[in-house]
């Protein structure tokens, strides 16, 4: 009682202090609130007591505010957890600032869902902190259950639904709850994630091997067929000399009679026979193509069936007589 009094009478100086020494609280009507408060902590968390320091921002401001240190017990079988909570300048509207002091022996877990690497903790009642529903002494209790579920030090305990406290049901503690389940589920999607990348940096880099296989076989095959192109030209280019040097020693004595005749003339056949047979044969194929014309026309129906046999008729005895010339040619 002699070391609440105290914490009292050094509270209620501290607040009315003023000059350079002065705290830097904006809302000086409410610091009868921040008494209270302060004081309903530190009666319901005896191994707190008050001081006044200075608190640097992360924009480099500074302030003089008031704060309460000591070591927060989770439960019996986890170690104390020495924190200090400061007092906002703009308290009762912004939520204090909870700072846990790691120790060489006992540094803050890494990957915890609730402490950065600095020790500054950041809840889900200090996330959703709201004036008049939030207060010191529902903090202090809500860190309480909060570190029992995963202490800052400790690896987290496996949180299982029928393990669970039927005070859970409270707005926060639920919300606390939640929260650390999807930071678990988090954790071990990200370490899916770092695999997944992992292989697919990997393929990645086989892929991109491959393609210099495949480039560098597609360039050796240019390169040789390039080659073989240029061979080639140059032999035609030496066979198109070796043929202008020809022409220039032999010159075509009757170029000009051949253009004078018909340019068919020039791969007639030696002797009438052959003439003959040529013919012959054309007639032949002539007479297939026009059955075949004739048997898609009936088929059609764009000439009757009658006049279709007698065309037919006509045209196989002109045929018949064409091949017995041709094969008489022949012998």
């Amino acid at each position: 009682m002699a070391s609440l009094t105290a914490s009292m009478q050094f509270i209620s100086a501290a607040l009315s202090c003023d000059g350079p020494r002065g705290l830097s609280y904006k809302h000086t009507e409410l610091k009868w609130l921040i008494c209270d408060d302060l004081l309903s902590l530190l009666r319901n968390f005896p191994s707190f007591t008050p001081s006044v320091d200075t608190f640097t921002h992360d924009d480099g401001e500074t302030v003089n505010l008031l704060n309460a240190s000591g070591c927060l017990r989770a439960s019996l079988p986890t170690p104390p957890i020495p924190l200090t909570i400061w007092i906002h300048e703009s308290y009762p509207f912004m939520p204090p600032m909870v700072i846990i002091s790691p120790t060489r022996n006992k540094p803050i877990f890494l990957d915890h869902p609730f402490v950065n690497p600095s020790g500054m903790v950041s809840s889900p009642y200090l996330v959703t902190w709201r004036y008049p529903y939030s207060n010191f002494l529902d903090l202090a209790r809500n860190l309480v259950h909060l570190f029992a579920f995963h202490h800052p030090c400790l690896p987290p305990v496996p949180i299982l639904p029928h393990l669970v406290d039927a005070s859970i049901v409270a707005k926060h503690e639920a919300l606390n709850y939640i929260t650390i389940a999807l930071h678990h589920d988090m954790l071990e999607l990200v370490g899916k994630a770092e695999e997944d990348m992992i292989g697919l940096s990997c393929l990645n880099e086989e892929i991109h091997d491959r393609a210099k296989v495949f480039d560098a076989a597609i360039s050796r095959e240019f390169k040789r067929e390039w080659s073989r192109l240029e061979k080639r030209l140059r032999e035609l280019t030496h066979e198109e000399d070796v043929l202008r040097n020809w022409l220039m020693f032999n010159p075509p004595k009757h170029a000009v009679g051949i253009v004078e005749h018909d340019l068919w003339d020039i791969f007639e056949h030696e002797n009438k026979k052959s003439r003959l047979e040529l013919e012959a044969t054309a007639e032949d194929l002539a007479i297939d193509d026009l059955l075949y014309a004739l048997d898609k026309a009936v088929g059609e129906g764009v000439i009757p069936f009658d006049q279709y046999l007698k065309q037919v008729r006509n045209l196989s005895r002109e045929q018949f007589f064409h091949r017995a010339m041709i094969h008489k040619l022949r012998r």
